[in-house]
């Protein structure tokens, strides 16, 4: 069965041991040597210049935002290139692991597998 599973960082081996269907998807990590991720969720739980944001409210405007054309704004083709490789290794292993910080957490990372598994996006 095809699925797209979604892992916490700190419960699995180094990075340098993942397999090809694991991909990192968080903000850049100096403390684990990982780059941020071009689907790296800008938007964080908290205060901030607009105010407070939930973990659902920064996952909703995630999805919208970032994954998804806004207000006549295309998706960033940096994205649209990620999101095609994700594919891609997808179908090529039948499987695929989105790492991030927040699992079990709500997180971004969710809404890419959302992404990722509508037929119409």
């Amino acid at each position: 069965m095809k699925q797209i599973l979604i892992a916490n960082i700190r419960d699995l081996l180094p990075p340098s041991m993942w397999p090809a269907w694991y991909v990192y998807v968080g903000r850049e990590n100096k403390g684990w040597k990982l780059a941020e991720s071009p689907l790296a969720n800008p938007y964080k739980v908290g205060m901030n210049y607009c105010g407070y944001y939930t973990r659902e409210e920064v996952v909703a405007v995630y999805s919208q935002k970032v994954l998804r054309a806004y207000n006549n704004v295309p998706v960033s083709e940096e994205v649209i290139a990620e999101l095609a490789r994700l594919r891609a290794l997808f179908k090529r292993h039948g499987k695929l692991v989105l790492v991030c910080w927040c699992a079990p957490k709500r997180c971004h990372a969710e809404a890419i597998r959302e992404f990722l598994n509508d037929p119409s996006a």
